[in-house]
């Protein structure tokens, strides 16, 4: 029985909190819970050396939560966020688009768009002339989740 309550020290209770924080970080990403599971953690390896009362646990994993996300999030956010090659972030902006290739999926016309296929994402695209299906293309303009092409020379 005794073996239980060693499990029920707080210091054991904080860092399986701290566990179970970063696997429901990594089933649900946001960069948002691995922070609390680094107050959580910090906490737990305090109660190892020090005795502290509940109330100052609590303030302890609130303070370093916050701390550590206002001070790692953009850090960590440039670490885990998804990349284009050349080291481009993925972001909403035209720069990431413009001059890129893609190839025809639905051949496009000049009154109806198409598909396109750039960076395996598909694309709605018009362009100014028709251009038919597994056609090269060279994306000149992005409008919202529309790529403007045109073939490539």
């Amino acid at each position: 029985m005794d073996q239980w309550l060693e499990w029920l020290r707080p210091a054991y209770i904080w860092l399986i909190a701290g566990l179970v924080l970063l696997l429901m970080e990594m089933a649900a990403p946001g960069v948002l819970l691995v922070f609390f599971s680094i107050g959580a953690a910090f906490v737990g390896v305090l109660c190892f050396i020090v005795p502290l009362s509940p109330v100052m646990q609590v303030m302890l994993f609130l303070v370093v939560s916050v701390l550590s996300l206002i001070l790692l999030r953009k850090r960590f956010q440039k670490i885990f966020s998804g990349r284009l090659r050349a080291g481009k972030d993925m972001d909403d902006s035209t720069e990431g688009f413009v001059g890129e290739k893609a190839v025809v999926i639905k051949a496009i016309s000049r009154q109806m768009a198409g598909q396109v296929e750039l960076h395996g994402t598909l694309w709605e695209a018009e362009a100014d002339e028709d251009i038919p299906k597994g056609i090269p293309v060279r994306v000149t303009e992005k409008d919202n989740l529309t790529l403007r092409v045109e073939k490539i020379q």
